[in-house]
């Protein structure tokens, strides 16, 4: 490894430094605050080394052909480690938590965040995996840092599911190798190229290889059928590790599905490929609309607002899945630029009005010991910052001017809709519809319902710096969308 690579990789070996700096570090001292000061110093070095790779370096691929370090890669990263930092700060204002003592907690984040930074640039399968394992697998250890039932229980199923998520990945992923000979996404594509005249046998390993992907995939992002331990762990774990996995996995996991989709959707010489792709499309497109459903219907039953949130990602994350579907529909004439800037125009959006949510939550159950809709109950007389700030995003997250959320989801029906998939934006119009019942209850609640705690809910300064800033960010995009629209176009 020469030292332009080194240079390359900064942004992942400063974060990787400190999380063993940190582990060391708390073996010797015990001083919470100077552990959190030095993970927001590598939070911030990471952040801003992202930004000037993203601003000066040229696109190349490194590390044997298994690395890429393009705009798009570096863009998303920058957006992790910002979730990462606010996930930092939202976690010195826990009190009286068992999160706040331990050098452990923050370790694990920085090596979960080191993963989805590597895995949004990975381009070969081995390193796909390795990278998806290293964001994983930390996060199942979080999931269970509180030490109560609920919490292990969460912990555990997230580590089963994932590892039979990950086993059912890299079973495609060698079904795949076998048919190509090739663990690069460049050489699968360039094999598949050159693929016409398939045996009936030989496609259907195809597909399955693609499909078995996929499905891992699935479960990173929370996609039905592979949602089922998202409601138990949002319910469980710390809130600042629900915010981590609710905006910046979900970031990650959406960047190497798009990666492999791309890769088989941009050969124009083979109609076999061309069919692969379509028929990939269609299934993420049945995969979205079960998405949507059961992420929205399951919600409206919901009254601990942590899990009715979990339900909403999951709702959410078939949102996004409408323009990846037309990925798998583009030709000659159509490039690629106007659907990322559609998906990342609502990743953005998505992680500030998620964001906000589960800050405020994390300020509501610290004081009032449960996250029941009922403790937001007159909210918005005894804290006016946080209801303000949570009506946004939950306005946002409904898709509703004049907020970043009713952009994204304008832009996102307008590409399904220039690639004839008119049907999939009206399902999803009535999908945005149907949660309009759930986040209008929690807006209710804050407002009209009425509630014997009259005691002032107390925010940090620190925090309710980020909510204003976060909520102004959510208005202005809402309002002048171009600002981030002609932020994203370079990068993509």
């Amino acid at each position: 490894m020469g030292t332009q690579e080194l240079y390359l990789l900064s942004p992942e070996l400063l974060i990787g430094c400190f999380a063993l700096f940190i582990i060391i570090l708390g073996t010797i001292f015990k001083f919470t605050k100077i552990t959190y000061l030095i993970a927001i110093i590598g939070t911030v070095a990471s952040l801003c080394t992202s930004i000037y790779l993203l601003l000066t370096s040229e696109s190349q691929i490194i590390l044997y052909n298994s690395y890429s370090l393009d705009d798009f890669s570096l863009f998303l990263k920058t957006l992790i480690f910002a979730s990462l930092l606010v996930v930092l700060i939202m976690s010195i204002s826990k009190k009286n938590d068992i999160i706040s003592s331990h050098s452990e907690y923050i370790s694990l984040l920085f090596f979960s965040a080191l993963g989805l930074s590597l895995l949004v640039s990975s381009v070969e399968l081995i390193t796909i995996y390795i990278s998806i394992e290293l964001a994983t697998i930390p996060l199942s250890v979080l999931a269970a840092f509180h030490t109560n039932k609920n919490a292990s229980e969460a912990g555990l199923k997230f580590l089963i599911m994932g590892g039979i998520s990950s086993a059912i990945m890299l079973y495609g992923m060698v079904l795949l190798y076998g048919l190509t000979g090739s663990l690069t996404l460049d050489g699968i594509s360039s094999t598949l190229a050159s693929t016409n005249n398939v045996a009936y046998t030989e496609s259907i390993l195809w597909g399955l290889s693609l499909l078995l992907i996929l499905a891992g995939i699935g479960f990173k992002i929370a996609t039905v059928p592979f949602h089922m331990w998202a409601p138990d762990f949002y319910q469980a774990a710390p809130t600042p590790v629900t915010t981590f996995i609710a905006t910046a996995s979900k970031v990650a996991g959406f960047a190497i599905l798009i990666r492999i989709l791309v890769n088989i959707s941009s050969i124009s010489t083979s109609s076999f490929a061309i069919e692969l792709s379509q028929n990939l499309s269609l299934i993420l497109a049945i995969l979205a609309i079960a998405t949507m459903v059961v992420g929205n219907i399951s919600a409206i039953a919901q009254k601990d607002i942590k899990r009715l949130l979990a339900y909403s990602s999951i709702a959410h994350a078939g949102y996004i899945l409408i323009p990846i579907v037309a990925i798998g529909y583009m030709n000659t004439t159509n490039t690629i630029t106007d659907i990322l800037s559609a998906i990342v125009f609502y990743l953005v959006a998505s992680l500030l009005m998620t964001g906000i949510a589960f800050i405020c939550i994390n300020i509501i159950t610290q004081q009032k010991n449960g996250a029941d809709i009922s403790s937001f109950n007159k909210l918005g007389y005894r804290n006016p910052l946080i209801a303000i700030a949570l009506t946004l995003s939950l306005v946002s997250l409904i898709g509703l001017p004049p907020t970043a959320g009713f952009i994204a989801k304008i832009y996102i029906f307008g590409v399904a809709i220039k690639y004839n998939l008119l049907w999939l934006a009206i399902i999803g119009v009535i999908n945005s519809v149907i949660s309009a019942y759930y986040y209008l209850g929690i807006i209710k609640a804050m407002y009209f319902n009425e509630d014997n705690d009259t005691k002032t809910i107390i925010v940090p300064k620190e925090i309710s710096l980020i909510l204003i800033i976060m909520s102004a960010a959510l208005v202005i995009i809402g309002v002048y969308p171009n600002i981030l629209l002609d932020l994203i176009k370079p990068f993509v």
